[in-house]
């Protein structure tokens, strides 16, 4: 059963109207008005209006007013005071217990909203960074060459396309690359990103690497490239050692002389960190090619695609 503050006459609220309207306004509890056989009701609507509608998601901005309308009620609650000549502020009883706690509630609400709707965009986030397509060109001895990718990894043109998690290998004739994508664009790892071989002698060569890295000082730099044999055959002298980081000129290139080697082989880098695991390049010494030329440089551009 309703039960209202008084009844009155319309002499009684023309006499105290702004008092009786503040006093609806702040516990909204309507007040009943006698004026001949009809009786009028004063009742405050706005507020509970708002809040229902932001309750059942109505607005758009209920994170932000539910944070305003909680530090409004507090200091509607709260009075200021004379006393010996100072100011101070001292709280009202509470008026708006259930009005603050149904404040809260929505709050809590549109904060796990929000996390709901962040965890969503990092999911897709996350999807892009595993799901990467890239351009990928060639060159040998300067000129662009055809190649092509081994499963899982598909190509469209010069396009390629991974997962982001696997290393993509690519073949072109007499040489292949192991691409690590997944690290393309942060280089936490160290890339060989250009190699180049110029025969000394028979099975003997000055070979040289371009190497990408994130270098960060001593911490954390691409420390040594080498050249290594996938056959019976091991390689001699094909170890670099780089003896500082390379912060401000990235890539670099640096040679190493002599080395023997024959067959397949490959060139790789690896930093003082993480060791190896960047992208490398493979070239068969023994194709009748490369065989045939005193210098091959092999080289190539990998371009993320928007």
């Amino acid at each position: 059963m309703e039960k209202y503050i008084k009844t009155l006459i319309t002499t009684e609220l023309r006499r105290n109207i702004y008092k009786l309207l503040d006093e609806v306004s702040e516990t909204g509890i309507p007040i009943e008005i006698k004026r001949g056989d009809v009786k009028l009701r004063i009742i405050a609507l706005e507020r509970q209006d708002s809040l229902a509608v932001c309750f059942i998601g109505g607005r758009s901005d209920c994170f932000y007013s539910s944070v305003i309308l909680i530090f409004e009620m507090f200091i509607k609650n709260c009075s200021c005071v004379k006393k010996t000549n100072k100011k101070y502020f001292a709280i009202k009883p509470i008026k708006y217990f259930r009005l603050a706690s149904l404040q809260i509630l929505i709050l809590i609400r549109d904060i796990v909203l929000t996390m709901k709707k962040l965890f969503i965009v990092l999911l897709l986030l996350a999807s892009f960074a595993f799901a990467k397509d890239f351009k990928l060109t060639v060159l040998f001895n300067g000129e662009e060459v055809p190649f092509g990718v081994e499963e899982p990894a598909t190509m469209d043109g010069n396009i390629i396309s991974s997962d982001g998690k696997q290393v993509v290998r690519v073949y072109i004739a007499g040489a292949n690359l192991e691409l690590n994508t997944a690290d393309w664009g942060r280089y936490d790892y160290a890339h060989i990103v250009a190699t180049r071989f110029r025969r000394i002698a028979d099975n003997k060569y000055s070979i040289s690497a371009t190497v990408r890295h994130n270098d960060q000082g001593w911490d954390h730099y691409a420390d040594q490239f080498s050249i290594f044999n996938l056959g019976e055959n091991m390689v001699q002298n094909g170890i670099r050692v780089l003896a500082h980081p390379h912060d401000g000129e990235q890539p670099f290139t640096r040679s190493q002389s002599n080395v023997i080697a024959d067959g397949l082989v490959g060139v790789q880098a690896k930093d003082n960190v993480h060791g190896l695991g960047g992208s490398k390049i493979y070239l068969d010494l023994f194709y009748p090619v490369n065989k045939s030329l005193d210098e091959i440089l092999i080289e190539y551009r990998l371009e993320p695609v928007q």
